[in-house]
């Protein structure tokens, strides 16, 4: 029993070395890819906000979204919270580019016409864990929803 203790908490420790490992780029499409899988039907109009915030907003190289973005989804399957990337940015981010953040996710989530409840959920928690208010999450939310309507 005290051997499988051991165990855990060694796999707990490796587990947050990759974490650490992560590049804040990397934690931005987790999250973005969370927001886009959420609603368990993933749309090539999603996928394509994705790549387009990627690259336009966060400045990742053309040749390089895709990588960042298949990396993303690879390290998505084997995290079991969004905790340590919002951290991640949180540390690296001031709070106008974390609001920032909040309205791309808000940008991925309306690229399809329609806000799951399970969207809204998690970008719910995202503001939270970037220790944004509320009232960011609902102006981040209007913003986005402008953007598509002036369109």
């Amino acid at each position: 029993m005290l051997n499988k203790f051991k165990q855990w908490l060694s796999l707990d420790t490796s587990n947050q070395q990759e974490q650490a490992e992560i590049t804040v780029e990397q934690a931005i499409c987790v999250l973005m890819v969370e927001v886009m899988m959420v609603d368990l039907d993933t749309d090539e109009r999603e996928r394509e906000r994705v790549f387009e915030l990627l690259h336009d907003q966060y400045n990742v190289e053309k040749q390089d979204v895709q990588s960042v973005y298949f990396s993303a989804l690879e390290i998505k399957q084997n995290s079991h919270d969004v905790y340590s990337f919002t951290k991640r940015i949180r540390d690296q981010f001031d709070e106008p580019q974390r609001f920032n953040m909040i309205v791309a996710l808000w940008m991925i989530a309306y690229s399809d016409g329609v806000i799951d409840p399970h969207e809204d959920f998690i970008i719910r928690k995202i503001n939270d864990l970037l220790h944004l208010h509320h009232s960011h999450f609902i102006q981040a939310k209007q913003q986005a929803k402008n953007h598509f309507e002036q369109k």
